[in-house]
């Protein structure tokens, strides 16, 4: 009584007061589920005359609600608020531009990461469906299949590139260089004969191309106490 306070409740068989307040509350499941359907789905009316419109509501109804209990199992895990993320949802993370047309803004929340994520959606996948809005509504006709974009590999995901050649790889001339020896010694030619590399340094008894000025002791010896 303190709990539930006074009431009545009448039953057909003699189950007791317990009993019966346990069999009454094995509808609560499906009470709440019809509450959902009807309060937080929109199915509280189906607002057709005919017996195929009837039918077409209530298989949109039966997926939208299968839908509904996977993202409740998701919440669940992540101990958030199903009812909560399910209506800040319609706070859909695309906007429209001046052009009339749909970006990604990138402001999800570590909430809603957390819960994309259980349900197999991760948060550059906006841009796909920014795209997918964008030619549904510019298109006359329009591909009523729409598939979640395949994941990116971390080897696939493309990093900003540093400026210069990579680490360890080898320039144009160096790779051609390389090539032209390796066609020599197929063809039986010895490389080491042909154009051989100079050795560093200037070849003994060779001249200077500027002659150089001879100078007196005495003009070395101005120049050191200068410094």
């Amino acid at each position: 009584m303190e709990k539930k306070g006074f009431f009545s409740l009448a039953s057909s068989r003699e189950f007791g007061a317990e009993k019966a307040l346990q069999l009454y509350h094995l509808r609560d499941t499906s009470e709440t589920g019809y509450c959902i359907l009807k309060s937080q789905q929109g199915f509280h009316a189906t607002r057709v005359h005919y017996t195929e419109g009837i039918e077409s509501k209530f298989a949109v109804c039966f997926v939208g609600n299968i839908i509904r209990h996977e993202i409740f199992l998701a919440c669940k895990s992540l101990d958030l608020d199903t009812n909560v993320m399910i209506q800040r949802l319609d706070r859909i993370y695309l906007r429209r531009g001046i052009a009339n047309s749909y970006y990604d803004v990138h402001m999800l929340s570590q909430d809603y990461k957390d819960l994309y994520e259980a349900v197999g959606i991760r948060p550059e996948y906006f841009e796909n469906f920014a795209e997918t809005v964008n030619k549904r509504r510019n298109t006359a006709t329009s591909n009523n299949v729409h598939t979640i974009p395949k994941a990116l590999k971390p080897a696939e995901i493309t990093k900003p590139r540093k400026r210069g050649r990579p680490i360890g790889s080898k320039n144009k001339k160096t790779l051609e260089k390389e090539a032209a020896i390796e066609a020599m010694i197929l063809s039986g030619i010895d490389p080491s004969h042909i154009n051989p590399k100079n050795p560093a340094g200037r070849p003994k008894g060779k001249k200077d191309s500027v002659p150089r000025k001879r100078r007196t002791k005495a003009e070395l010896e101005s120049e050191r106490r200068l410094k």
